[in-house]
């Protein structure tokens, strides 16, 4: 036994009322003890909607913990941006409105209907039953949405040194997350961006958790004569070619969607008539 050891033991055994006394003042005196440390806060933030005359009230979840960048399209529009399994992906919906030559995208609402091919742009559809009118409904928190065309014109609608993703970007990410039948509910931002089929606001903790930061948003959709499911549904185009065996079908590209009532993402070939939202990505090699 050390020198300490020794003269610390020959003192508690000559005193051992002492010490027994000693320690449990001690520990009275912790118990009662009040800390001035502070003590952390959480802070609520109460949203409300209207959905057929009927109120909604429900609670965001924290922003992720996720390190953000920026980048900015030919208007001067600011995204959010992530990287995730090696590429820097859009963290918000394009909403740009020219091509990076200066042309302007066309809107469907006001120009020539029969542009060949059609090359247009949408506004998301907030008045259909799904989803209701909501003051917090903007371009700037959805995006908007484009045909297949306009997205991938050889003018370019993402910024400079960004591409639209193909089908095996969207593939990686989802590989990185995870898997399909998971990473939907990673991808999704918070309820008071989703409705569930029958339009009700989706409680946080039936809605996206958005651990990833791709945030994604039910922007809807655009297809034949009107947009509907609004807050619904979240459909990126890739620009990639929807193919099956044993052939290509040209009229048709991958989309990636995730919709307000599950956890899944799924990959479809859709029309590229349709207008759906677009993402852009950075590639790193």
């Amino acid at each position: 036994m050390g020198i300490l050891g020794g003269h610390l033991n020959q003192k508690t055994m000559k005193s051992p009322a002492i010490f027994a006394t000693v320690a449990i003042f001690v520990y009275l005196a912790s118990c009662n003890k009040k800390t001035d440390a502070p003590q952390p806060t959480v802070q609520t933030i109460i949203r409300s909607d209207t959905v057929a005359d009927t109120i909604y009230q429900y609670r965001d979840r924290p922003e992720p913990m996720v390190a953000f960048g920026t980048v900015a399209d030919n208007q001067g529009n600011s995204y959010k941006t992530l990287t995730i399994g090696g590429l820097t992906w859009m963290a918000e919906n394009l909403r740009v409105q020219y091509y990076n030559n200066g042309d302007r995208i066309e809107t469907r609402d006001t120009a020539n209907t029969n542009l060949s091919p059609p090359r247009y742009w949408f506004n998301p559809d907030f008045i259909h039953t799904n989803g209701g009118i909501q003051n917090n409904d903007t371009i700037l928190s959805y995006g908007r949405l484009y045909t297949w065309y306009a997205a991938t014109d050889e003018r370019g609608v993402c910024p400079s040194g960004w591409t639209i993703p193909t089908a095996f970007d969207y593939q990686a990410l989802i590989d990185t997350l995870g898997g399909a039948t998971i990473a939907g509910t990673k991808m999704k931002d918070s309820g008071r961006y989703w409705v569930n089929a029958s339009g009700t606001p989706l409680l946080p903790d039936n809605s996206g958790t958005n651990t990833s930061g791709f945030s994604a948003r039910g922007a809807g959709r655009h297809e034949g004569l009107g947009g509907y499911e609004t807050k619904y549904y979240a459909l990126y185009w890739t620009s990639t070619n929807y193919s099956f065996y044993p052939a290509y079908d040209t009229s048709a590209a991958y989309v990636y969607e995730l919709y307000g009532g599950g956890n899944s993402v799924t990959a479809s070939g859709r029309s590229k008539l349709n207008a759906y939202s677009v993402r852009c990505i950075k590639r790193h090699f």
